[in-house]
């Protein structure tokens, strides 16, 4: 396949009339590029230059295309050794250890970008005197279209891998062997006219036995209509191809006369799948002045009905994407089975026009299976619901003798000029071209390159800072301390200082890492916490916002922003530290993955919010939620207790709804369905209506409400616990019990009743006397009994931690008990799961539910799900102050909106969770089940209002 370059050749008669002996060098790819094969110059182009009067040297290779005794046979001389070459030619980067002065290099750099992974091998070429670097990507002609691309190839092999590779999805999937599972793939064919003469061979059994009936038509979809879609036309130009229109693809799939001998495919415009939103007809001008205008409908005019999508469309930020995670997940669940079964990403915009497409695959590990609803990836091809990813970035490499021959056809007008005329000093278009392709020289960045010196002044800086060391002081040791040790401590620039009052497990979690130490620290001494803090540029605590700011150190916490904490404000300003409040996993997390979530449903198009139902909860397993309250600890119990504390206020279905603090456990959702397992009850968290404005959600909305999920039963049980006092948290309620198993009957001489005989009618005056009175009198002494609060004749779940000597308060009491007999075991795992539903209303007026669903499990005898939630988004977040040079505009900030504005938080949040993936369907249902549940759980207390002995409490709504 010769495919002859854009401009016509120099003469390389006249090479040989330098006056300097000319040597041209041939390096050999790196090794650990296993499968660039290609080379810059052929043997023949070779022996044409040797012919001139040109040395030509060649770097010994077994793996490329072609082999050294060819190069020898051209008269080139192999030899390991490049350093007497004025102008080496290579593909890929050339490293920045064998580059040598007075030299020319010419090759694709990936530097003229300003990639940040290749600024060191651009400083280096500045600091390689007398030297010159090229870059083959930006040789262009006069009219500034590229003469060296590989585009058409790509396309070429792209189409043709993908055929060979959906065989395999097809068998696996739907059980079916199509005359595609006999292709081969393209590196394992000489050359294109065999590859196609393989393509001719399939399409022949295409025409004569058809394609499998259960799996219809089989119709390929191609985006771009540039060298990458020539090329994927090509290929399906020599199979048994009928090209339709977008608006045919319906007809051809759901016709019963549709003939199945044939290939259907669709070479798409914009206008086919991009929609304006105010239904003016797509207008190419418009939308590249206009994009916010537009959105896709790829997803419900394209995808349903093809089988093969490949993208070699162009995609950059601000335009709509094509297709969108939620989208996928939409279509996975809705369409046909044997439809959108892969996807062909010629383009590797990661992240870009295809969002689900994150990361390359290889050559010899060509795919993945996608899950869009959880995030999943997978190397399981015949999983339901799955579509099958291809984004191998060098496919051009998988046709090394082609991409070769029509490389090296394309570079030789351009060697022969630089070898004629080093210096580029002719006006001719060559001389024109390669100075435009020129990015270093002599030491400096050329004219086009300039802006890459603020680049590399950044990097430089950056480099920089990390040799002026960090003090982080992490106040504490507990359950969630772990992941955040490991994160903090990767950082070389970081010292680490873990201060407990549990000397023993602060020494266990430094002990691995050379940068940590631990310290004893007695909170109740002042003077030594203010130390710490003093000699810290961060710490990481809960709570300790005033120490801080007094004694100028910058603050990351999970904890919610209170007033006091906000009046800090000023102060923290003006001493120039940085408090990060709300960084965790509820609140943190929950607020960038909702804040994601309404950002993609408006970049769906779908500009009206109904509804914002969000839920979070750690929790066990269900195989180990058999326990007492159904729960276990994966971080403080105390905190776990107190959050059912809070008073809480939402709205649901336009109602609004008030909950006094002494009525949130008994004012609870019998039943929350977001993921079908799991049985789950839920408590209104705190107050939802300001996440309206934080949001930037209608002021009118119906529904806004955010909630806690526990296993049913666990309310009920705790709000009985409540009710005889062993939440109680004041000093002036200390008990002064004898021991674990009169903590109980403590409570109720406290409130001057009976314990021991008279225990269980004690306990049953405070339940309200209706038709559940006894059920959940049962339940409440049985778990009193399981956790030793009262006497009991089974062993407890562990062994008792030894019982104060000093009278505590029931709360303080109470946790101490839990951490012990709720932790988990070894062999254990918890789980974290976070859920969001957002309703909405598209451009149509039917209704969309937007969701997005995290469930994140620990690892037995290793991080709980909590700790690896909580403990690593705080010091993502600490990046803010390591890392960025300006944090004046920060001061004081809460989650949802440094989420929202600091971008780099954002994605280290979403590198770590992908499964945060969004789902879109058609009905909006969780609003109102949750108002189903509501109301009969409101009637079922009004029925029952009477409150014996006067101890009951009313509703307090």
């Amino acid at each position: 396949m010769r495919l002859q370059p854009t401009l016509s050749s120099p003469s390389l008669r006249r090479i040989s009339s330098h006056a300097r002996p000319n040597v041209l060098g041939l390096r050999a790819e790196d090794a650990l590029r296993r499968w660039e094969r290609r080379v810059p110059l052929t043997p023949t182009a070779v022996g044409a230059f040797v012919r001139e009067g040109v040395k030509v040297l060649v770097q010994p290779s077994d793996k490329r295309i072609f082999s050294d005794e060819a190069y020898d046979k051209a008269g080139a001389t192999i030899t390991s050794s490049l350093s007497p070459a004025s102008l080496v030619l290579g593909i890929k980067e050339i490293p920045a250890e064998t580059l040598e002065p007075g030299t020319t290099y010419a090759s694709f750099s990936h530097t003229h970008k300003g990639q940040e992974y290749n600024l060191p091998l651009l400083q280096r070429q500045l600091d390689t005197p007398s030297s010159r670097f090229i870059d083959w990507e930006l040789l262009t002609d006069d009219n500034s279209v590229r003469t060296t691309a590989f585009g058409f190839l790509a396309g070429f092999s792209g189409m043709s891998d993908g055929l060979s590779l959906f065989g395999t999805k097809a068998l696996a999937s739907q059980g079916c062997a199509t005359p595609f599972l006999t292709l081969p793939r393209p590196f394992m064919i000489p050359d294109v006219d065999r590859l196609k003469a393989e393509l001719r061979r399939v399409g022949g059994e295409i025409s004569k036995n058809g394609t499998p009936k259960i799996m219809g038509p089989i119709v390929v979809a191609v985006t771009g209509s540039g060298r990458v879609g020539k090329g994927a036309r090509a290929v399906l130009d020599e199979l048994p191809t009928t090209w339709i229109k977008a608006s045919e693809l319906q007809s051809i799939v759901e016709s019963s006369d549709t003939d199945l001998r044939r290939i259907y495919a669709c070479q798409l415009e914009l206008g086919d799948y991009l929609t304006r939103t105010d239904g003016i007809p797509f207008d190419r001008e418009s939308y590249r002045t206009n994009p916010d205008l537009y959105y896709s409908q790829f997803d419900s005019k394209i995808a349903p009905f093809t089988t093969i999508l490949l993208n070699g469309a162009f995609w950059q930020p601000g335009y709509p994407r094509i297709l969108s995670t939620a989208q996928l997940a939409d279509i996975q669940a809705s369409i046909s089975p044997s439809r959108f079964l892969s996807v062909v990403d010629v383009s590797c915009d990661f992240g870009g026009g295809l969002e689900f497409v994150t990361s390359p695959t290889t050559i010899d590990d060509p795919v993945f299976q996608f899950e869009a609803s959880t995030g999943e990836q997978h190397r399981n091809p015949g999983q339901p619901h799955s579509t099958q990813i291809s984004s191998i970035e060098i496919l051009p490499s998988q046709l090394p003798l082609d991409s070769s021959t029509h490389f090296s056809e394309a570079i030789t007008p351009y060697v022969t000029s630089l070898l004629r005329d080093p210096k580029s000093e002719a006006t001719n278009e060559y001389s024109r071209a390669l100075k435009r392709a020129t990015i270093v020289r002599d030491g400096k960045l050329t004219s086009n390159h300039v802006g890459l010196y603020e680049l590399l002044k950044a990097n430089k800086e950056k480099l920089g800072k990390t040799e002026k060391r960090k003090r982080v002081l992490l106040l504490g040791s507990g359950l969630v301390a772990g992941p955040a040790v490991r994160v903090l401590t990767s950082r070389r620039d970081v010292d680490l200082v873990i201060a407990s009052n549990s000397l023993p497990s602060a020494q266990a979690l430094a002990s691995s890492h050379p940068n940590a130490t631990a310290v004893l620290l007695d909170a109740g001494d002042e003077g030594q916490l203010e130390a710490l803090i003093k000699s810290s540029d961060v710490a990481l605590r809960y709570s300790l916002p005033l120490f801080c700011t007094l004694n100028k150190t910058s603050l990351v916490t999970a904890s919610y922003v209170s007033p006091a904490m906000e009046a800090l404000h000023e102060k923290a300003k003006a001493a120039g530290v940085v408090l990060l409040n709300e960084l965790g996993l509820d609140p943190g997390i929950d607020h960038c993955s909702a804040m994601r979530l309404i950002q993609e449903a408006r970049d769906s198009g779908n500009k009206q919010i109904t509804s914002f139902v969000s839920f979070c909860g750690g929790l066990p397993p269900p195989s180990q939620s058999n326990g007492p309250l159904g729960y276990k600890f994966s971080w403080s119990p105390r905190g776990v207790l107190t959050a059912a504390l809070n008073p809480a206020s939402f709205r649901l279905s336009s109602n609004h709804h008030s909950i006094s603090s002494s009525n949130l456990l008994s004012s609870y959702f019998p039943t929350v369905p977001i993921i079908r397992g799991f049985a789950l009850e839920g408590l209104a968290n705190r107050d939802s209506l300001p996440y309206l404005k934080e949001y930037g959600l209608p002021e009118d909305i119906g529904t806004i409400l955010r909630g806690t999920l526990r296993y049913p039963g666990f309310s009920k049980v705790v709000d009985g616990m409540r009710r005889i006092g062993l939440l109680e948290m004041e000093a002036g309620k200390a008990l002064a019990a004898t021991g674990w198993e009169d903590v109980v009957d403590a409570c109720l001489r406290l409130k001057g009743l009976e314990g021991g005989d008279g225990r269980k009618e004690s306990i049953k005056s405070f339940l309200e006397d209706n038709s559940d009175r006894e059920e959940l009198l049962q339940d409440l002494l049985e778990t009193l009994s399981a956790l030793s609060l009262i006497p009991s004749s089974t062993p407890s779940l562990f062994p008792l931690p030894e019982f104060p000597a000093i009278p505590r308060p029931p709360l303080d009491l109470l946790s101490s008990l839990l951490a012990s007999q709720l932790k988990y075991g070894p062999d254990e795992a918890d789980a974290v799961i976070l859920h969001h539903e957002l309703g909405t209303v598209n451009v149509h007026g039917e209704d969309e539910l937007f969701t997005s669903t995290l469930v994140q499990y620990g690892t037995p005898g290793s991080d709980s799900a909590m700790a690896t939630t909580v403990g690593i988004v705080r010091p993502c977040a600490l990046r803010i102050h390591l890392d960025l040079a300006d944090v004046s505009f920060l001061f004081l900030i809460k989650a949802n909106r440094s989420w929202c504005t600091v971008d780099f938080i954002r994605r280290s949040v979403f590198d770590a969770w992908p499964c945060l993936a969004v789902k879109r369907s058609g009905l909006e249902t969780t609003p109102r089940q949750l108002r189903a549940a509501w109301g009969q759980a409101s009637r079922a207390k009004e029925e029952r209002k009477r409150s014996p002995s006067g101890v009951g409490e009313g509703d307090g709504e």
